[in-house]
């Protein structure tokens, strides 16, 4: 959302393709025109099955009507069907695109569900890793994971982007979450998933409680894969752990 209102901002032509994908609560798929807002244009299309790939009715066919007004295309991540099926109709009218991997290559992101990213690597990604004008790396890191794989194609960094709020108030988080003033915080934003490594996080936290009985680790974000429960016992051994869900920007800004 914030890279499509910037780009719209700095006077380009934006319409977004995705799916009504929304963690557990779908979206509402959008009118056959879109819905235009912040500047550009969305396209939600309905989720089908496998909803893992984030299949989407139609998408293929959709592509191929109104691929030929873009200039570029910006595809994001890998392993899905809406990211394969851009791919695929780009070089087919012969239109330029650039792929954002965003981590997905990285050694820790292969190692999840790893005999099925070797498949798809070896029939479909490879061959749209190497038909993209320009690879996306947004850190020193990835970039030379992407330079190793692929050093014949142009590799560029361009960091996220990142809107600043208003600072909150100092002590608000913990007015919220009745944390003393004086009792160490620590907070990591971001999914539960295993990919995040929260049980080495954990590990550390129980280490520093020793020293700082009074610390206090808030995890703050969506639970993905059932990953909680498996964290569960080695934050209940640790002591100070709260698990804080999804927030909602006023929270996240707190």
């Amino acid at each position: 959302l914030g890279l499509s209102r910037a780009l719209a901002r700095a006077g380009v032509g934006v319409e977004v393709v995705t799916t009504t994908a929304n963690g557990r609560t779908e979206l509402n798929p959008s009118p056959q025109s879109g819905e235009s807002e912040n500047g550009f244009v969305t396209y939600r299309l309905p989720l089908m099955f496998p909803r893992r790939f984030f299949g989407a009715t139609g998408m293929g066919r959709f592509l191929e009507l109104i691929v030929h007004r873009f200039d570029v295309l910006h595809i994001h991540g890998l392993w899905n069907i809406p990211a394969w099926l851009a791919a695929q109709h780009a070089r087919r009218a012969g239109i330029p695109y650039v792929l954002s991997p965003r981590g997905m290559l990285e050694p820790a992101a292969l190692r999840f569900r790893a005999s099925r990213k070797r498949f798809a690597y070896r029939a479909i990604e490879k061959r749209n890793l190497r038909g993209a004008s320009l690879l996306h790396a947004t850190s020193q890191q990835e970039a030379a994971t992407l330079t190793r794989l692929f050093p014949d194609r142009r590799v560029v960094v361009v960091r996220n982007g990142v809107d600043l709020p208003e600072p909150a108030p100092a002590g608000t988080v913990r007015v919220r979450l009745a944390i003393e003033s004086t009792a160490p915080l620590v907070v990591f934003l971001g999914r539960l998933h295993p990919i995040k490594r929260l049980d080495l996080l954990l590990n550390a936290f129980a280490e520093v409680r020793l020293r700082h009985p009074s610390a206090v680790l808030a995890l703050a974000g969506p639970d993905e894969l059932g990953y909680a429960r498996t964290l569960a016992p080695l934050a209940a051994k640790a002591g100070g752990v709260r698990f804080l869900g999804t927030l909602d920007d006023d929270w996240k800004h707190s």
